[in-house]
């Protein structure tokens, strides 16, 4: 499971194009749009095998919240 969280915060990383920490606000740098929404749903499903509905994801606030979503959390 470590290794999946370790992963997708690297993706997070590279779609938000920053370095990131659980506490780290999705849109600290404006970048938190539709299309890094679509890149999140397509990173969770290919690192988690696991589908996130997009709504969902797209109210989440912080990475930790994305984490949680994709079923990584703490």
């Amino acid at each position: 499971m470590t290794s999946h969280r370790n992963a997708l915060l690297a993706k997070l990383s590279e779609i938000l194009e920053s370095e990131i920490q659980p506490t780290t606000a999705l849109d600290a740098n404006g970048l938190w749009d539709s299309l890094a929404v679509v890149l999140t749903v397509a990173a969770i499903d290919d690192v988690c095998q696991r589908e996130v509905d997009g709504v969902a994801l797209s109210k989440c606030e912080t990475v930790e919240e994305v984490l949680a979503l994709a079923g990584l959390g703490a």
